[in-house]
């Protein structure tokens, strides 16, 4: 590992992932342990946030409040849908949604009950999500599930922000739309040591962008053999008109699928400065104009948006 990895990844115990034997791909970690800080976090960032935000702030002692554990897969939860695995994998039918993604469905700098997932209360709903992973693992680990335990009754897919890197429209194409240079993000995924050895086509541009639309259409493809139905969830934009026609996600997902468009609302000025504020933020020193709505990480959406996505859910798609 090189120096400039050790200052931007704090490599907590529960960042780290693992080829299972069971198949996932998820956290090691001692199941049910909490865990106090994840991903850009750690206690010299918190307590120079407590000192910009005052004691107002949402998260202000969330040190001892907000902890992240695992069930026994691996995954944030409080525990499995069922009590255990044997009693999990002999059920034959007991109605569950799944839920997948990256960060902003983990819930990096979330407390659990506030992310939208959490919000429904007639529905069980169990979470694989995991933060800095792509569609590629997102489409491997659905797969590896399904073959393991009951299906779902349904899929929610959060797609990581990185899915259409490289793919958007420029405005300077005339074409309008929503932009986001995330070059130094990606760069800082395939040099972070935890996620590193997972995401290899990162370096490849060309790579990427066939490796998210392939992933795209394997995750179409395993709920449809399953009889699931597919919903998804993007933090970009999924229309055509906001996608490079060459691209090949151009297409990929169309206004016939079930997607809900919920960007992130809090913009760092991306394209322009986007670099200095991941530095900024690797390195546990906040910014001027870090928000209140933030998450506790000061990177990702915090609770008022996973609410206002939950109600979105419930109302496009009637899950309760």
């Amino acid at each position: 590992m090189n120096e400039q990895s050790k200052v931007a990844w704090r490599r907590h115990p529960n960042d780290l992932l693992q080829l299972h034997d069971n198949g996932l791909i998820s956290r090691d970690v001692e199941p049910h342990k909490q865990f106090q800080w994840q991903n850009i976090e750690s206690e010299d960032w918190f307590k120079k946030i407590k000192e910009l935000i005052g004691e107002d702030w949402y998260y202000y002692n969330s040190d001892i409040t907000l902890s992240y554990q695992y069930d026994d897969l691996g995954f944030r939860n409080h525990e499995l849908v069922w009590k255990n695995q044997d009693d999990y994998r002999n059920t034959t039918h007991r109605p569950y949604g799944l839920v997948t993604g990256s960060s902003i469905t983990e819930g990096s700098g979330m407390f659990l009950n506030d992310l939208w997932w959490r919000k429904f209360r007639h529905t069980k709903i169990y979470n694989t999500a995991l933060a800095g992973i792509d569609t590629t693992i997102i489409a491997y680990n659905l797969g590896a599930f399904l073959r393991m335990f009951p299906k779902p009754e349904f899929v929610i897919v959060s797609l990581p922000i990185t899915t259409y890197n490289y793919s958007l429209r420029s405005p300077a194409n005339g074409t309008g739309g929503l932009v986001r240079n995330l070059g130094p993000w990606v760069k800082a995924l395939d040099t972070n040591p935890a996620y590193g050895h997972f995401l290899d086509g990162r370096r490849d541009i060309e790579a990427d962008k066939w490796s998210n639309a392939i992933a795209i259409e394997n995750i179409k493809n395993i709920c449809r053999s399953y009889g699931i139905s597919l919903y998804w969830v993007d933090h970009n934009s999924t229309v055509n008109e906001n996608i490079h026609p060459d691209s090949p996600l151009y297409g990929a997902i169309s206004y016939t699928d079930k997607v809900i468009c919920k960007p992130n609302p809090y913009h760092w000025d991306a394209d322009n400065n986007m670099e200095q504020v991941y530095k900024r933020l690797t390195q546990g020193e906040p910014w001027k104009e870090y928000k209140k709505p933030h998450a506790r990480d000061g990177m990702h959406p915090g609770a008022d948006w996973h609410l206002e996505l939950a109600n979105e859910i419930r109302e496009k798609w009637l899950i309760e």
